[in-house]
């Protein structure tokens, strides 16, 4: 072989005199010297300024290397999407964010990006510009826009409703100081302050509505009366015009409920775990972090005219344009209607097999997934070109991580697969793909393309567990179940991954009036199978499409599949 593949190819070489031997004669592997990665990296050149020396001891730092000249590239030494988040905690450098790293990599350009962009800075205080930017409308965002259609489709439905209920002991937690604490954080967190209205020209805007904040207090029932409560809390929300979130704190004999309900469009995932944070502290008070969504909103109309917005656009278009996709497992019936399903199952994987897994690929847990899914849907679909959204967290400034509203970001994955492909090309392919989408998030691309039905795709999350009491740690908080009124279908399917106290888990939400549940059912077995098969073959042998299809075919006759279907000329 002349050539190696790229994967195989050595990061750092180690000469050594002599090679260790056991009695048998055979390589004694044990005696070989252990690499320090310290002396290994690309020939070192010194930073030569200020801003290259504070992004290399930062990134030797966050890494865990002695030392990072300007020319190592951060992700090839071993960052990924959240050390990057690390890295720019770390740098001291006002304003650096995420996407910055991402596009330039060492800090040379990493440097050079941000003075850049940096240097027409105008001076004034963060906080001065969020307080302008709080007083103006701003448009919807494509997400939102996209959310808003999706809703007013079915709009006496409670499907974008983001509700909890919470039970805690009232020995820990008195009543009003918890009411109180809700209060404080509601009116910490602009987004959930926010209205929608159309203005003179007919179009959507959101504004600031502080007026809207009503007090908080105590409700006094019984528990036989909190029973039939509960289940009467979650209804539709008044889209335009109207405040879009609840927040009631009751009191029983027994205990203390926190009932907290939001629209979709102005909270998301990361948003319950900010918010609950804050709802900690504030109840023992301490100080909240200042948010900063309008200034994002403000943010991201501006880069619409900037120059990474028309690259980006090209960049999306140019992968994922032109090709016959496959988005999402087949569906059974053709309807217009958007009854809701849901189906919850253990993935049977271990956390230290995921770690493993992790550490064999150089892959995150999101990127790995995002793989199983593709390749789920290939199989069921009996299709090679699958393509599929994913959610990237979006806050990439420092600033913006203690930020409330709808920031994430939809991002495309598309994988042509091929018998003969490896699982590490297709790991590496997938990985590539999310850190360029990352680096060219601003671009909605994904959202702008849902604007035309055919184009819709399944979604991947992975998320932390959607019961976590993030913020009460240590306190006897459980979370309570209750009806979802009027629910509908978000999606025609997507895929969440929770990843929590009860293990990893798969929850598919689909369109249940599309899928049969026996189609459903089929669709879970294969994710599930695939994703064990993937996370215990053994990494040392590069396992390929086709090898890993037969193994699934083989394994209990759990299903036949068409071999050679993804070898096929077009």
């Amino acid at each position: 072989m002349k050539r190696l593949p790229y994967y195989m190819i050595p990061s750092y070489y180690l000469k050594i005199d002599s090679v260790p031997l056991k009695d048998n004669g055979k390589l004694d592997r044990k005696a070989l010297p252990i690499p320090d990665a310290k002396d290994f990296m690309s020939d070192y050149v010194a930073p030569t300024n200020d801003i290259e020396e504070k992004i290399c001891n930062a990134m030797a730092k966050v890494l865990k290397l002695g030392r990072v000249g300007i020319n190592d590239d951060f992700y090839e030494m071993g960052g990924d999407s959240l050390a990057s988040i690390e890295l720019i905690q770390e740098c001291d450098l006002p304003g650096l964010n995420a996407g910055e790293v991402f596009r330039g990599r060492t800090p040379e350009k990493i440097a050079k990006l941000y003075e850049e962009i940096h240097a027409n800075d105008d001076g004034i205080d963060p906080d001065e510009k969020n307080k302008e930017a709080l007083q103006s409308e701003h448009p919807l965002t494509t997400e939102q826009l996209y959310m808003i259609d999706y809703q007013l489709y079915t709009p006496s439905s409670t499907m974008y409703n983001l509700f909890s209920v919470m039970k805690a002991d009232k020995e820990l937690f008195d009543p009003e100081t918890l009411a109180k604490a809700m209060k404080t954080v509601i009116e910490a967190h602009p987004a959930l302050l926010t209205t929608f209205a159309y203005n003179d020209e007919g179009e959507l805007v959101q504004r600031y509505t502080p007026d809207i904040m009503q007090d908080i207090h105590a409700e006094r029932l019984s528990e036989f009366e909190f029973r039939f409560v509960k289940d009467t809390l979650v209804y539709p929300f008044k889209i335009i015009g109207g405040k879009l979130f609840r927040c009631r704190i009751f009191e029983t004999e027994k205990s203390v409920y926190i009932f907290f309900d939001v629209h979709h469009s102005l909270f998301d995932g990361t948003s319950f775990k900010v918010f609950l944070g804050g709802v900690g502290k504030a109840f023992m008070g301490m100080p909240i972090e200042p948010d900063y969504y309008y200034l994002m909103l403000k943010q991201r109309e501006d880069a619409v005219n900037t120059k990474l917005y028309e690259e980006s656009k090209k960049y999306f278009e140019d992968r994922y344009d032109g090709i016959e996709w496959s988005t999402y497992p087949t569906i059974d019936h053709e309807s217009r209607e958007n009854a809701m399903g849901e189906m919850l199952t253990s993935l049977g994987i271990e956390q230290p097999q995921m770690t493993a897994m992790e550490r064999s690929y150089k892959i995150s847990r999101n990127e790995f997934f995002i793989t199983v899914a593709a390749l789920a849907i290939s199989i069921y679909n009996n299709k090679p070109d699958i393509k599929l959204s994913w959610i990237y967290n979006g806050r990439e400034d420092l600033r913006m991580m203690n930020s409330v509203g709808l920031l994430f970001r939809d991002l495309p994955i598309g994988i042509r697969f091929k018998d003969e492909m490896t699982i590490r090309d297709v790991f590496a392919d997938v990985h590539d793909q999310v850190q360029k989408g990352i680096e060219h998030s601003c671009y909605p691309y994904v959202d702008l393309n849902n604007q035309v039905a055919e184009n819709e795709s399944a979604y991947l999350l992975y998320q932390q567990d959607i019961r976590d009491v993030g913020g009460f740690e240590g306190f006897d908080i459980e979370q309570i179940d209750v009806r979802q009124n009027q629910a509908a279908s978000q999606t025609i399917l997507d895929m969440e991954i929770l990843d929590g106290a009860d293990g990893l888990q798969l929850m598919i939400d689909f369109a249940a009036s599309r899928y049969d549940e026996s189609s459903i059912e089929k669709f879970k077995d294969i994710y599930v199978k695939t994703a064990q098969s993937l996370v215990t073959h053994n990494s040392q042998k590069d396992v390929t499409i086709g090898e890993l299809k037969q193994k699934l075919s083989d394994k209990k006759n759990f299903f036949k599949l068409v071999k050679g279907i993804f070898s096929k000329k077009k």
